[in-house]
């Protein structure tokens, strides 16, 4: 499922990168831009148990863009939450930092790369747990406006929780709104 998630998302941002539209240079970008959405996230199964899936998530990132107009600092809160049986609740929070790199940027479309770290933490009833977490990921916004767009983006988490690897496949889909020059 990942292998394929992964595979789709950078045929998509290939096949965008080399249409047309996005070759066109926009007028100076917008420095800042907040995100808000939807989340929705997979966890590999641990020593070949099954798959858990989060249906109910969101994310919240805000990236500033330097002055190499190419390169953003990004900073993101997401939550993701499931129920293991009709009572017990179970969420996974990421609170994580780094790099945006945007691969292209049109008119309507830009395509973006970023690397995150930072903590992951599991709580269910009577139990809690945080560590590590590294995200890569990437996606595309879809101008609607000169200040809003809509995102779709993919990630991979890797949270390090008491010395075991939890490998997660992400998908966000929400509004972006860019603010100043």
């Amino acid at each position: 499922m990942r292998g394929r998630l992964s595979i789709a998302l950078m045929a998509l941002i290939a096949t965008l990168a080399a249409s047309p539209a996005v070759a066109q240079v926009a007028k100076a970008p917008l420095r800042t831009t907040i995100f808000g959405g939807y989340g929705w996230l997979r966890e590999a199964g641990l020593e070949g148990g099954p798959a858990v899936t989060y249906n109910k998530g969101w994310a919240v990132s805000v990236a500033r863009l330097t002055t190499a107009n190419r390169l953003a600092f990004v900073g993101e809160v997401g939550g993701q939450y499931r129920h293991a049986s009709s009572i017990e609740s179970i969420s996974l929070y990421g609170f994580l930092g780094g790099f945006r790199f945007v691969l292209t940027r049109g008119s309507r479309l830009t395509t973006f790369a970023q690397a995150l770290v930072g903590a992951e933490t599991f709580s269910s009833p009577g139990f809690t747990e945080a560590g590590f977490a590294f995200q890569p990921g990437g996606g595309l916004d879809i101008a609607l406006h000169r200040r809003v767009a809509i995102r779709v983006q993919g990630d991979f988490r890797m949270g390090f929780e008491e010395g075991v690897m939890f490998k997660e496949a992400r998908f966000t889909t929400g509004i972006v709104v860019g603010l100043g020059r």
